[in-house]
């Protein structure tokens, strides 16, 4: 595999090239009962392991982390993924309409149900070209359930209705240590697609010896790159058809499933789909994107920051909103030109001016759009609203809120955010009496 030379990725893939051939030496010595040559063998590989690590590895390992930190990694746009998938189901409906197609037509078939199949499951594109015509007649059917009836009567309806109708292929994952056995779900649309390619490949001059279900006219399957490559030029409603790429789509099961609330067994059903571990998925594909370390994180700590983090205790930060955070002081207004100086200017006519009109200049931030006291009859109002989430130490809704201020026409004139702020600050005794 081509590398760039000066990358860090080189020097990693050195090193294991570097200890295989000495393994490889030694063990080669050892047939031909050479000890000169094995002892120098070994005496390299002790003096590999006592200094590659330190001197190669671990600077290779530190220089391509801080190479990633601050790098925006481009993620497939939810749009896009929805236009792809409208323009193949599409076409592969218009290309099965011909019942013998050209080897040219039949190419881009195959490419069509390839892109459509990786888009689908977000597998890696190789392991979708390189699935056998055995495969896929062996597929587990939808009609074909699981002798358990226990398990099948505790699925939801839409459940059943979904395991009817997806059908699955099993297939062998990236994995070489060990097999790991990964799965291609398979709809409708794609089962009648495949269906109708291996109708039409004896029109289009494949050979029967071909296994593959993808093939071409020599023995070896379809470019799973090149197809999703010539897909998306096909398309024309993308706006980043750079980013549909088998990685970028895997990056972005991971990174899109964080702001769902899985449990462990979930997030290894996720794992597993994908064809790795659960540490892979959350330390290798799973990224700490800025819109979540934006929202999640600052919901925290801004409930920190304010000393309201025991109000959330046994919430989690998705079901904490943004309306029962502190609100933030309103930025005073900028004075204008020469506004400082009339105001430190004395007035000698003060004399003049009523009680009332004096209280009015001494405060002026009740007509600069600053924060407006409470009356009397707004707390009172907001006391008799929510009495009892105030005494149970209880969060209020937003329906809660907006119900209060259709019962009590007073609490209309506040926002939902103050309401609500209000209410927190009466219950950690945070407030002034009026």
């Amino acid at each position: 595999m081509y590398q760039e030379i000066g990358s860090s990725q080189l020097g990693l893939n050195l090193g294991h090239y570097i200890k295989q051939v000495s393994l490889l030496k030694s063990s080669m010595c050892l047939r031909r009962q050479d000890c000169g040559r094995k002892k120098e063998a070994n005496e390299f590989t002790e003096m590999f392991d006592a200094e590659w690590k330190g001197k190669v590895s671990s600077v290779a390992n530190r220089s391509k982390r801080l190479k990633a930190m601050n790098k925006r990694c481009e993620l497939p746009s939810t749009e896009d993924l929805v236009s792809l998938k409208k323009f193949l189901v599409e076409e592969i409906q218009i290309k099965m309409e011909n019942p013998a197609p050209t080897y040219p037509e039949y190419v881009y078939i195959t490419h069509l149900l390839i892109a459509r199949i990786a888009l689908f499951n977000k597998r890696r594109v190789n392991e979708v070209s390189e699935l056998k015509v055995s495969d896929f007649q062996k597929r587990i059917r939808g009609d074909e359930l699981d002798t358990n009836t226990e398990i099948y009567n505790s699925l939801a309806v839409s459940e059943k209705a979904l395991l009817k109708r997806m059908e699955l292929l099993e297939v062998r994952g990236k994995s070489t240590r060990g097999l790991r056995k990964v799965f291609v779900i398979l709809s409708t649309d794609m089962v009648e697609g495949l269906s109708h390619l291996l109708r039409v490949r004896a029109q289009a001059g494949v050979p029967s010896t071909n296994t593959f279900l993808f093939s071409r006219c020599t023995d070896s399957p379809q470019d799973g790159c090149e197809a999703l490559r010539v897909v998306t030029s096909k398309c024309h409603n993308l706006a980043f058809p750079e980013r549909v790429r088998t990685t970028k789509l895997r990056k972005y099961l991971a990174t899109t499933t964080q702001i769902m609330d899985m449990r462990d067994d979930e997030l290894k059903l996720i794992a597993d789909h994908m064809g790795h571990s659960v540490a892979i998925h959350t330390e290798v594909y799973r990224m700490q994107t800025s819109v979540l370390e934006r929202t999640k994180v600052a919901r925290a700590l801004l409930a920190l920051e304010d000393g309201k983090l025991q109000g959330f205790n046994g919430r989690n930060l998705s079901s904490v909103s943004l309306d029962e955070l502190p609100e933030p002081e309103p930025e005073p207004e900028p004075y204008e030109a020469g506004s400082f100086e009339e105001l430190s200017e004395p007035d000698n006519s003060y004399e003049d001016v009523p009680e009332v009109e004096t209280e009015a200049v001494q405060k002026p931030h009740a007509c600069t759009g600053s924060k407006k006291r409470w009356s009397k009859e707004e707390e009172s109002a907001l006391r008799e609203a929510f009495d009892i989430q105030i005494k149970m130490q209880k969060n209020v809704s937003t329906m809660e809120i907006r119900k209060a201020q259709k019962c009590y026409p007073v609490l209309q004139g506040r926002s939902e955010a103050v309401i609500r702020t209000k209410i927190n600050n009466i219950k950690l005794g945070k407030y002034k009496k009026i």
